[in-house]
């Protein structure tokens, strides 16, 4: 899922916006109370926060591939 907008465009799919989880949640049946977030942006915690999903900062110096393998 992304988003085609541009920020100045203000659209509901752009992070922290819901509108692409909520479009997730719905095509995949997610339950955001089992999933993690990882993300390396003020705008991914901000997105888990409203929505009540867990949140992991992915921190530069960390690898995607080794903060999975915490989980």
């Amino acid at each position: 899922y992304f988003c085609p907008h541009h920020p100045k465009d203000n659209c509901f799919c752009r992070k922290p916006q819901p509108g692409l989880f909520l479009q997730a949640q719905l095509d995949l049946n997610l339950d955001f109370s089992r999933i993690k977030f990882i993300g390396d942006q003020t705008t991914d915690f901000l997105s888990a926060r409203n929505l009540g999903i867990d949140f992991m900062k992915l921190n530069k110096k960390e690898s995607l591939a080794r903060k999975i393998d915490k989980l």
